[in-house]
């Protein structure tokens, strides 16, 4: 199913509203809180886990560090401007 341009346009607008600095303490503390999750999981099974699945569970914090990262960034750009 193509996206109409109506909904490529929405999508790419929300991109832009998450990459605003006021989201930046949401990412860095969501990133801590799944990251200490992801630890505390691969300490109690630890056992169980392969590596695999403990990439799969450090993902959403890396993505969530990574948009920390970036919407840090913006925020010094535009405060530079």
């Amino acid at each position: 199913m193509k996206l109409k341009l109506h909904s490529r346009v929405v999508y790419i607008y929300a991109i832009f509203i998450a990459m605003s600095p006021k989201f930046f303490y949401a990412y860095l503390i969501g990133a801590t809180v799944a990251l200490l999750l992801a630890a505390y999981r691969l300490i109690v099974i630890y056992n169980e886990v392969s590596v695999g699945a403990a990439l799969l569970y450090f993902i959403p914090a890396i993505l969530l560090y990574y948009m920390a990262y970036k919407v840090y960034h913006v925020k010094n750009d535009r405060e530079l401007m």
